[in-house]
């Protein structure tokens, strides 16, 4: 069950549904679960649940400036058996480091390539754009993600920064996009957590 839905995540006594608990495997430590994040678990449900998963071959775009969304999304988009390739935008070399460490085949300076979506469709596998994007939507960023979206592609949103207003001109959600885009919001509970916590 979603947290929102309680007062507290942290009780010595829950009352909950019995179809938002999750049996968790005997292998890990409680304590092992318990440092799964819910950004971890988000990211999971981007990359895995929904109707289109991601799968090895396909190239996934992770926006941003390379926090903690991307963080893991790099980490996470090849335990599904590998073969994915991680695109990543940030602002600065030191996260950008980082993201190749956490997985991301390529990293774009966002701050140097203002046309940071042609060029991460430029560097996909066979210039054929990002499969699947995972970010925080927002005005700044859709744009461009729509122009590095491949055909069909999906967009999955998290949350919503980077300009919430829609400026005068109008195609700031990418509507004018060639590619043929499923946008879904991404939200997550003891299901998603379930699914992650066997995938591991």
């Amino acid at each position: 069950m979603p947290f929102t839905s309680v007062k507290s995540a942290l009780k010595q006594i829950l009352h909950a549904w019995s179809d938002g608990q999750n049996f968790l495997h005997p292998r890990f430590l409680a304590l092992h679960y318990l440092v799964l994040p819910c950004a971890a678990v988000t990211d999971w449900n981007a990359l895995y649940g929904g109707p289109k998963g991601l799968k090895a071959g396909e190239t996934v775009l992770t926006p941003g400036s390379g926090g903690v969304t991307s963080m893991f999304a790099s980490q996470i988009a090849n335990i599904g058996g590998g073969g994915v390739q991680v695109i990543s935008t940030t602002r600065g070399a030191q996260k950008a480091d980082r993201l190749k460490r956490d997985g991301a085949d390529r990293v774009i300076h966002y701050r140097e390539d203002e046309e940071w979506g042609n060029t991460a469709k430029k560097r996909s596998r066979r210039e054929y754009g990002a499969d699947l994007i995972v970010g925080i939507g927002g005005v700044n960023t859709m744009v461009q993600s729509t122009r590095a979206l491949a055909t069909d592609g999906q967009i999955a949103v998290i949350g919503r920064r980077a300009g919430a207003q829609s400026s005068a001109g109008g195609d700031n959600t990418g509507s004018h996009s060639p590619s043929i885009a499923t946008i879904r919001r991404v939200v997550v509970g003891s299901r998603q957590f379930g699914q992650f916590a066997k995938a591991m």
